[in-house]
């Protein structure tokens, strides 16, 4: 080994002598990207490398093994995943976690992004909260009217495998691409249903469809406290909020619960809406900051709607937009936030046309409270903190008020100031 080692360090001595090229059944072997910038390259000289290696590339290999259109795609997709790296997500989606900082998508997917925003969804009609065993996907809501309703699947419902296939192992991403698919389609789940005692295991065939995703639920109890929860912002949610709060207001409703547990975010300006109902004309709600493109104020643009008392409940689930309800509404004293402090997703994602065929999807706007806080990655720290149930929350119909210890703190606190009033 001592001999062989001496041989290869003259024979690296003598090709770099003679600048001629090693060639020879070499052992694997690459070096990291951060070690390369330990070389202290400047932007210059790591320009001319990329140049350098691009046309090495397609003239020493043959173009039926790459082309140049692929190195340009691939140089593409290292960009963001040093960008993704860099921001601590080198799976790009890693389990559990928010999307990546960056990622390419064509027209069509973009398309679909665009439409949830509106309140459509094409697919089955879950969104899945946990992914912490390996191989299971458990559904936190399945929405109403959805192809996954109909077929009877029910929150908490175990998927354990997608068209026969087990996807233990895999990160969260790919799964739920396996889910994907255009309408008239058909999925085939594997579904396990109930604790270890008394868990069945059932098959269940879905042809996916396009239908609108309801973002709010409604109850009113019989001493007058109203309860909206909000699944997902989307561009109709405000009117539906605002539909609902009305509706139960002219029942006798005189103060209100707003239920943003486990709510996945979704229309930033949709939840920026929801905050107008309740506070005076002109007040700041919201800060975007993106490099690049400047600082920008959103502003309530009517009238307050909504007076009433109001508590708002939160957890480690609630995401991006309904974050930034919550903030507006805390940072104002508008309402009194119970539960847990919130998932810290104080970024927001914009859509890029790249040309005619590709999308960058952009996580570059930065939010702001408008006390000028920003939440990302440490949360909304409730007033009280209270720990939440670690079971995905049923719809109100499937569950009993008196089983959420913190909606019924919620209760508790709004009769306490209700009895502060002269």
């Amino acid at each position: 080994m001592l001999l062989l080692g001496t041989a290869e360090a003259r024979g690296e001595e003598q090709a770099q002598a003679t600048n001629e090229p090693v060639r020879g059944d070499l052992p694997p072997g690459s070096a990291e990207w951060t070690t390369l910038l330990e070389s202290d390259l400047s932007s210059r000289e790591a320009k001319a490398l990329f140049r350098q290696m691009r046309d090495l590339l397609l003239t020493r290999l043959d173009s039926d093994f790459v082309t140049e259109q692929e190195l340009y795609l691939g140089a593409m997709q290292g960009m963001l995943d040093v960008v993704n790296r860099q921001a601590g997500d080198p799976t790009a989606v890693a389990a559990g976690a928010s999307s990546p900082v960056g990622s390419l998508v064509d027209v069509r997917q973009a398309a679909r992004l665009a439409d949830s925003l509106r309140g459509q969804m094409t697919g089955i009609g879950i969104e899945f909260r946990l992914y912490s065993d390996p191989g299971v996907l458990v559904a936190s809501r399945v929405f109403p009217g959805s192809p996954a309703a109909n077929a009877g699947l029910r929150p908490g419902d175990q998927v354990v495998a997608i068209n026969d296939r087990s996807f233990t192992g895999l990160p969260l991403a790919p799964v739920l691409s396996m889910l994907e698919g255009g309408a008239g389609n058909r999925v085939e789940l594997d579904i396990v249903r109930g604790n270890a005692r008394s868990a069945r295991r059932f098959k269940v065939s879905i042809e996916r469809e396009t239908f609108l995703v309801p973002s709010v639920e409604e109850n009113l109890r019989r001493d007058g406290v109203g309860y909206v929860r909000i699944a997902r912002f989307h561009g109709r949610t405000p009117q539906e909020v605002e539909e609902s709060l009305e509706r139960m207001r002219a029942l006798g409703a005189e103060r209100f619960v707003l239920d943003l547990r486990n709510s996945a975010g979704g229309d930033l300006l949709a939840a920026v809406q929801v905050a107008d109902l309740f506070v005076p004309r002109s007040t700041l709600l919201l800060r975007l900051v993106e490099p690049g493109v400047g600082e920008q104020d959103l502003l309530a643009e009517r009238d307050t709607i909504i007076r009433n008392d109001l508590v708002v409940l939160v957890n480690g689930w609630t995401l991006g937009a309904a974050e930034a309800l919550a903030a507006a509404l805390q940072d104002h004293s508008r309402a009194y936030i119970i539960g847990e402090p919130t998932r810290g997703t104080g970024r927001s994602q914009t859509l890029v046309p790249l040309g005619t065929s590709m999308v960058l999807r952009l996580e570059s706007v930065q939010l702001q409270s408008p006390m000028g806080h920003s939440w990302n990655g440490r949360g909304i720290l409730p007033d009280l903190p209270l720990r939440s149930q670690t079971q995905p929350l049923p719809s109100w119909s499937e569950s009993n008020p008196s089983l959420d210890p913190m909606f019924e703190t919620a209760v508790h606190y709004l009769d306490a100031a209700a009895e502060r009033l002269p």
